[in-house]
């Protein structure tokens, strides 16, 4: 993504064109910088080592196009669910190249990841073990499975992120000795071929001092198993969380700072405990896809804000300042959660205004309209459209603002399509890829019988679904 003079692009697309195109609220991602991002992380890490492998964590943005871009990279991919699986074999990925995730896996779950021949089933509790070692004997298949230990280091990141401490429910601690005892139990079964073993600390992490903790703790967790059972791993995984800045001027570490610090730690503390030609992993999500992907939406609401809470300094018997407006969005809660679950921050912009051909000529005023706001700045509130006071953000500074004027979400390419509902019967919207100045749609936005389909007993007659449509 990047800003012209004039105009907010994707892959070298206006967005206020492909709002216009393919309406709003859109995802849209820029195609070219998904897949460099791709390719820096792998050559970093290969780099460093060269049986380096990339998994991209689906979860972080999981369409078919992101899948089979992803893969055409040389990517792995690391899923964590039947439906994330179901997707992955969908769009093509074989089952080798696949990591099956999840702290609660059903017996379900494990057949479905058994029958795909996925490459690893990651142990993460020490009753799935029983459980996968029933499914695999049943269908008379021997399943490679990491054991996702939990190294019990404190991130420094947000509390919603972290995954890795003490009181964490992922993961089988070191300190009790569970993941000791679930070692030996793969070990002591036939159907299982314990392959390695895996850690995730969180998201969000800006700097590689946990990583290289949490290696540490795991060679010596390695070094006793080697010592009591002669076993050493072919496999590591580190997971992922590399952190992505969502407010200007925060300083992000490149891909090939991580392979340096994070290779570098893995070849001297943990490869030497290891395997012949052992395979050091990564499985980056939020980071690979955040950067590329905007969201676009339209300003349906434009007024000034009344009833604010008083700033420190405010005379309560002044008027608002001028120029502070609120917006109302035609999205929100649904299709983007992560400002009401995560505090989230995003900048955004006004696409509209750096392409509005009469915006230099315009007089400048600071009166308030239903339709129009312009002054020399304007500080904006921005909420959504649900039933809810789901304020998305505040305090944003912009150019001016229009009714009908399109507004770039930025930094949006992560945990928004993919945590999107259907909240108040809103419909999901559409994704497109961007390269080169072209577009084309990916998922198309999602329409009354997509949201009838399940519905029991059976669905309104096609006449009624018909005018449904054309009232949409």
């Amino acid at each position: 993504m990047s800003e012209g003079a004039r105009e907010v692009l994707v892959g070298g697309c206006d967005l206020a064109g492909l709002a216009a195109e393919y309406g709003t609220p859109l995802y849209a991602y820029d195609e070219d910088g998904l897949r460099n991002t791709c390719r820096e992380f792998l050559s970093a890490f290969r780099a460093q080592w060269p049986r380096a492998e990339v998994a991209y964590a689906c979860k972080a943005f999981a369409v078919g196009a992101m899948i089979r871009l992803a893969l055409s990279e040389g990517l792995r991919l690391d899923v964590a669910s039947a439906g994330e699986l179901d997707l992955a074999t969908a769009a093509g990925a074989a089952g080798d190249a696949i990591t099956f995730h999840g702290c609660y896996k059903t017996v379900a779950d494990l057949d479905a990841a058994v029958r795909a021949q996925v490459g690893h089933v990651v142990i993460d509790s020490l009753g799935e073990i029983d459980d996968l070692i029933a499914v695999a004997a049943r269908l008379n298949r021997t399943q490679q499975v990491l054991i996702r230990i939990n190294p019990e280091v404190d991130v420094r990141t947000d509390a919603r992120y972290r995954v890795g401490g003490a009181d964490s429910k992922f993961g089988l601690p070191i300190g009790d000795g569970s993941a000791r005892q679930a070692a030996e139990r793969v070990l002591a079964s036939p159907w299982l071929r314990l392959d390695g073993v895996h850690f995730h600390l969180g998201s969000q992490i800006m700097t590689a001092e946990p990583y290289i903790e949490a290696i540490e703790r795991t060679a010596r967790f390695v070094a006793d198993l080697r010592s009591r059972h002669s076993w050493a791993p072919r496999r590591v995984i580190l997971g992922g969380g590399m952190g992505v800045g969502y407010d200007p001027g925060q300083v992000v570490p490149a891909p090939r700072q991580w392979a340096a610090d994070l290779g570098g730690a893995f070849r001297d503390r943990l490869a030497p405990l290891c395997a012949t030609r052992p395979v050091l992993g990564i499985e980056p999500g939020r980071a690979v896809v955040a950067d590329h992907g905007v969201i676009a939406y339209t300003a349906g609401v434009v007024k000034r804000q009344a009833g604010r809470l008083l700033a420190e300094g405010d005379d309560p018997l002044e008027p608002p300042r001028p120029g502070r407006v609120l917006i109302v969005v035609d999205g929100g809660l649904s299709d983007n959660p992560r400002p009401l679950m995560y505090s989230a921050r995003h900048q955004v912009r006004n696409a509209s205004a750096g392409v509005r051909a009469a915006a230099q000529a315009r007089p400048r005023t600071d009166a308030i309209t239903a339709d129009a706001v312009t002054a020399d700045a304007i500080t904006a509130d921005i909420y959504g459209r649900h039933c809810e006071t789901d304020l998305l953000f505040s305090d944003v500074a912009l150019p001016d603002i229009r009714r009908g004027d399109v507004l770039a979400v930025l930094t949006a390419g992560a945990y928004t399509h993919c945590m999107a509902s259907n909240y108040n019967r809103f419909y999901r919207p559409a994704v497109v890829f961007a390269a080169n100045g072209a577009s084309r749609l990916v998922l198309r936005r999602e329409t009354s019988s997509d949201l009838l389909r399940c519905e029991q007993p059976p669905r309104l007659g096609a006449a009624q679904e018909a005018a449904r449509e054309v009232a949409v």
